[in-house]
């Protein structure tokens, strides 16, 4: 899908088949707060929230084993997170 819409055209395509599942489905029951055009944030990939959480956590860690040298519980922190 990625490869086909393209990542920075993701969101406008999901905006777009929320719409369409709209019309198409005309769901009775929605949970509350459920909107077309709800932020998408994504769970996956490099621009994802949790590998940018992830990047800066290295990049912590790694200030760290510069500052005291070596470590073993920094390092297998560090290893956790390149997995």
């Amino acid at each position: 899908m990625v490869e086909k819409v393209g990542l920075n055209n993701l969101p406008d395509f999901i905006i777009r088949w929320r719409k369409m599942f709209l019309e198409s489905m005309q769901p009775v029951f929605l949970p509350e707060g459920w909107k077309v055009d709800h932020r998408v944030v994504r769970s996956f990939g490099q621009h994802s929230k949790f590998y940018q959480k992830s990047l800066a956590e290295q990049e912590r860690l790694k200030k760290l084993l510069d500052e005291k040298g070596p470590n073993s519980e920094i390092q297998a922190q560090l290893a956790d997170l390149v997995k």
